[in-house]
């Protein structure tokens, strides 16, 4: 007995073809969004190209068909617009001082700014990271006292708003 279908399956954005499918054509992903993924037939032809990612990135390759081969995948999209603020998430006592740490919501960022002050005193520019930095030991805060700190996000000529401020007492 034999059996001669087509199926297509679609999940999150990946086409597959199993039988009587052609060549598949890659998508184009938004800003900050993935790019498509091309089909390929289950036994011969080739993949399709992959999507151009969003803004910032460049989009993958085509990948060639085969047994059971699906093309290429997209490349990843960057952050559109200007920067994100980073999150604060503590300024804890380690070792006799302070570690701060925060998240970074803009994954393409250059680089944070930490500002720092002392009791009721004003902001000031602390340390300057890389923008892949998620944490700091700063070895200036010394008893007594107590250390609030803000980051913000440094993008080509952008920054950031400052971030939610978070204290801690060494």
């Amino acid at each position: 007995m034999t059996i001669r279908a087509t199926f297509i399956a679609i999940s999150a954005g990946f086409v597959l073809c199993f039988a009587g499918c052609g060549d598949g054509g890659g998508g184009t992903g938004g800003d900050g969004g993935a790019g498509g993924h091309g089909g390929g037939h289950l036994t011969t032809g080739t993949g399709g190209s992959g999507g151009a990612g969003g803004s910032g990135a460049t989009g993958g390759t085509g990948g060639t068909g085969g047994s059971g081969a699906t093309g290429g995948t997209g490349g990843s999209g960057g952050s559109s617009g200007p920067p994100l603020a980073p999150t604060m998430l503590s300024a804890a006592p380690l070792e006799g001082v302070l570690h701060v740490a925060w998240t970074n919501t803009t994954p393409d960022c250059e680089k944070i700014e930490l500002d720092r002050k002392k009791d009721d005193g004003a902001y000031a520019l602390e340390h300057t990271l890389t923008g892949l930095a998620t944490s700091q030991h700063d070895t200036e805060a010394v008893p007594p006292g107590t250390y609030c700190y803000k980051a913000r996000c440094i993008k080509g000529a952008e920054t950031s708003p400052d971030s939610n401020e978070k204290c801690g007492t060494p």
